[in-house]
């Protein structure tokens, strides 16, 4: 089943993301704060969650903070803003002026007949037809100074 979404609005509301990322003075935290506006969602998608990380270099493991919110699908729909709130790190590699990078997508927990049932991103190519929603929504990336 093909979703409407307003991603649009909400991908572009995450461009300007009430990043609370201009970073806070340990032992403060980064709140990402991120508009879901997902509608007409097919029945087998049963939760939504918002990821976000950040560190130097977000291809690898080493030295990147994430968290993650879930939210259940009711009545085919997930409406509201999310709240992702990672601790501020206690390492001390992370230097007052550094500049980071930061990444915010959406996935889903699908149980689609012979898709299996697992999380997954919003993705035109995937199995399941329950992950076809347009406009697909991307991941959002960019920088703040910690």
């Amino acid at each position: 089943m093909i979703s409407i979404i307003a991603v649009a609005a909400l991908w572009l509301s995450l461009i300007a993301v009430s990043v609370d990322a201009t970073a806070q003075t340990v032992p403060g935290d980064v709140t990402f704060e991120v508009p879901v506006n997902l509608t007409r969602l097919s029945s087998y998608v049963s939760k939504v969650a918002v990821t976000c990380k950040f560190g130097m270099d977000l291809t690898v493991d080493r030295e990147v903070y994430s968290n993650r919110v879930e939210f259940p699908v009711s009545a085919g729909q997930v409406v509201t803003t999310a709240y992702v709130v990672i601790p501020a790190p206690s390492s001390g590699l992370l230097k007052p002026g550094q500049k980071l990078n930061y990444e915010c997508n959406l996935t889903a927990l699908t149980s689609e007949p012979g898709a299996g049932s697992s999380w997954q991103p919003f993705d035109p190519k995937s199995m399941g037809d329950s992950l076809h929603i347009s406009p697909t929504p991307l991941p959002i990336k960019s920088t703040f100074t910690w």
